[in-house]
């Protein structure tokens, strides 16, 4: 997998317990490398997007794997993994309880035309206490 250079747009802050985020994201990143096709690209991206009147920074990760069927039921729940050497199956559910956390939300979606995608949603304006 090749490296390709980062082009920022702009400037987001989210506030959050940074450890947790560092991890999750840490995570997803890896899974998306781990599941993509050889010579894949993985791509990052942040928005700000509003739902329900609020405010949320939309962060995805996508990849060119497909999630298999009988994974895709499961994705978040606890000890659901592809089988991979030394994988517990806890990271998507990690991730799901760090959004939830932060009082966001996270999905994906999968298909051999588009790959995979995660989104995670993080409130904009929350103070977290």
């Amino acid at each position: 997998m090749l490296g390709h250079p980062t082009h920022l747009k702009g400037e987001y802050v989210i506030l959050c317990e940074e450890a947790l985020v560092e991890i999750m994201f840490a995570n997803l990143i890896k899974h998306a490398i781990e599941a993509s096709l050889e010579g894949g690209i993985i791509r990052t991206s942040i928005d700000t997007v509003e739902w329900s009147e609020q405010d949320f920074h939309s962060i995805d990760i996508h990849n060119t794997g497909v999630v298999p069927l009988e994974i895709c039921e499961n994705f978040f729940k606890p000890y659901t993994t592809s089988g991979k050497d030394g994988g517990a199956g806890l990271g998507t559910h990690k991730a799901l309880l760090v959004a939830r956390t932060h009082k966001g939300y996270i999905r994906f979606t999968t298909s051999e035309d588009e790959g995979t995608n995660v989104t995670i949603h993080l409130p904009k304006n929350i103070v977290y206490e």
